[in-house]
């Protein structure tokens, strides 16, 4: 509140132009960057999302590719490696060429794989038999295979390895690919060949290639075997590779590759029976320009959403900025004594209604002495009635005063002449209608309309002897005299008991109003009940109808009516009365209130 107060108070000493742009900033450009920047972040996040969603896709599919074709690779290696075969080849001795051809030209094991395997590029045997001559896919070891590195690697242990190969074709261009090698003991001789078998790079492009996201595979720290993007090819891997952990729960980030940004996702694959690590780098180059496209996108949105109203509320600021500075120079002319104003002010807004009332000022400043004595009769006849007023008021009070005393005069006589019953029942009279008077206002304490309540009871029994009876059952802990309520609230209920609920008892008649706090502790219940003839379903119903209806049906219920209007007027929806009766048994009206009302200024009778 207080700040709401200390703003209104700053803006109201500044110019109108400076309150507007002042208001605008507040209620158009911080929504408007406040919205802006939430949406521009969570449609990024949201680009995002989609793009690694994909990128992790096409990830796990191309590891589900590698782990498909070196698992193939493996198997047929162990089957090469379990080839009695082959090993009857590798442990002869050969007199000459003719010999191992004779011997060899009926194994077709290695031509069938490689002719009917679509992943295999190349499988060869190298031997170190010094008798065996090359034959197909059978290699004699020479000196400088031995100081290779794959071979070196593949007789150094009895497991599968899997390494990247690299050479030159016979067109001069650079070949790498992935290739296992494998030692194969030769038994019967104590020999050693060893088993290579080179990975098709054509079939991995078939089976790899996309065009949503780009592939890059490499093998431990070898160089690159395989991408999709040009240039990795042999290359040493562009990218760090994250720790084992990230590696098997890795997620797609922006990193840099070779310069440019790139959302990529790298993970790790590990062929059976083997601690070699492939790593796949799925690259989705679309990822950075989409959301970059989407960035520029919602900025300009978002700039546009907030130079256009700017734009046009300065020039709407401008135009009225000026207009009033015209009406003010005017108004300044008046005050000063000029009546020659402009005679035309543009637009058709409150400003020129503002002017046409400055104008209509004038005139009436210029006529001013030929309307004095129309002013003077004018006042004459306010102050005539305005002493009618007065005097009605006057008679309003004293008329109901008149009445009590005359009421109190023949009281006094009755109790001389010795009729105390009829004394009695004027004196009830006369405090009734004090009651009345003096709740005339916003509210009364609910021990005063309990004592209104039994005057009304106690006139009743005057009039009706013992056809009835009544009683009070009040809660301990509440304090009538404290609590207040709205006047007159419950003498009707109490009155439509007599007439409706005790018409035909002659006698043992019984009404009770009791007054306890709810059960939740949420509101105050005041009940009247009655033991007279009650009412049947039908007619229980239509009462209520008639109770809660949006206006005043002249069918009956009336005075239950009167009490619900003014009790949801007052204190609401959630307060009123409801109405409980079975035939022949009797009736009862329970009212609920607010536990703690505040009456409004208006409705006080602290006057």
């Amino acid at each position: 509140m207080k700040f709401s107060y200390r703003l209104k108070n700053h803006l109201n000493r500044k110019k109108i132009r400076t309150q507007l742009l002042t208001v605008y900033l507040f209620a158009g450009i911080l929504p408007i960057i406040i919205i802006g920047g939430y949406l521009l972040v969570n449609n990024y996040r949201l680009v995002l999302k989609q793009h690694s969603e994909l990128t992790s896709a096409y990830n796990t599919r191309t590891k589900s590719i590698l782990l498909d074709i070196t698992t193939g690779i493996k198997r047929i290696s162990d089957e090469i490696f379990t080839d009695t075969d082959l090993q009857d080849i590798l442990s002869r001795e050969y007199r000459d060429y003719q010999d191992v051809h004779d011997t060899c030209r009926f194994y077709t094991t290695l031509d069938n794989y490689a002719q009917y395997y679509t992943e295999i590029g190349n499988i060869e045997v190298y031997t170190d038999n010094p008798t065996m001559r090359d034959y197909g896919h059978l290699k004699v070891i020479t000196d400088e295979d031995r100081k290779s590195t794959w071979y070196t690697r593949a007789v150094s242990t009895v497991v599968p390895n899997w390494m990247t190969w690299s050479y030159t074709d016979r067109y001069g261009n650079r070949i790498v690919e992935l290739r296992l090698i494998r030692k194969i003991p030769v038994i019967r001789t104590g020999g050693t060949a060893v088993l290579v078998i080179d990975v098709n790079n054509n079939h991995l492009k078939s089976r790899i290639k996309t065009d949503l996201t780009d592939t890059i595979l490499s093998i431990n720290d070898d160089a690159v075997f395989f991408s999709s993007v040009p240039g990795y090819i042999g290359e040493p891997l562009a990218v760090p590779i994250p720790p084992e952990r990230t590696l098997l729960h890795g997620s797609a980030e922006v990193s840099q590759l070779k310069g440019n940004r790139e959302l990529m996702l790298i993970s790790a694959l590990g062929p059976i029976d083997t601690s070699d690590k492939i790593y796949i780098v799925t690259v989705d180059n679309d990822a950075v320009p989409n959301m970059r496209s989407m960035l520029e996108n919602c900025t300009l949105i978002v700039l546009f959403s907030l130079l256009v109203p700017l734009v046009m509320i300065i020039l709407f600021t401008r135009t009225f900025s000026g207009r009033v500075e015209t009406l003010r120079h005017e108004m300044h002319k008046v005050g000063q004594g000029q009546y020659d104003i402009i005679d035309d002010f543009c637009g058709n807004d409150e400003l020129v209604d503002l002017f046409s009332d400055l104008k209509t000022m004038i005139e009436n400043i210029k006529s001013r002495d030929a309307e004095i004595y129309q002013d003077k009769i004018v006042k004459q006849q306010m102050v005539n009635q305005q002493q009618k007023m007065e005097f009605k008021m006057l008679s309003s009070q004293i008329n109901p005063h008149f009445l009590y005393n005359t009421l109190e005069t023949i009281r006094m006589k009755a109790y001389v002449g010795g009729d105390m019953e009829v004394a009695h029942a004027i004196q009830l009279l006369g405090k009734s209608m004090r009651h009345f008077l003096e709740s005339s206002g916003g509210s009364v304490s609910l021990e005063s309309e309990l004592e209104y309540v039994k005057i009304y009871l106690e006139i009743q029994k005057i009039r009706f002897r013992d056809k009835f009876d009544y009683s009070f059952q009040i809660d301990t802990d509440i304090d009538c005299g404290t609590y207040r309520i709205i006047p007159l609230l419950l003498q009707p209920i109490v009155e439509n008991a007599m007439v409706h609920g005790l018409e035909e008892k002659e006698e043992n008649g019984r009404i009770v109003m009791s007054i306890e706090k709810a059960a939740d502790g949420s509101g105050l219940k005041i009940s009247v009940s009655d033991n007279g003839s009650g009412m049947d379903a039908e007619t229980l119903r239509k009462l209520q109808t008639e109770i809660n209806a949006s206006q005043e049906n002249p069918g009956g219920g009336i005075g239950l009516y009167n009490v619900q209007r003014r009790m949801k007027m007052v204190y609401g929806e959630p307060y009123g009365i409801e109405v409980f009766s079975q035939l022949n048994v009797g009736t009862r009206v329970v009212v609920t209130l607010p536990l703690q009302w505040k009456e409004t200024e208006h409705e006080s009778t602290d006057r």
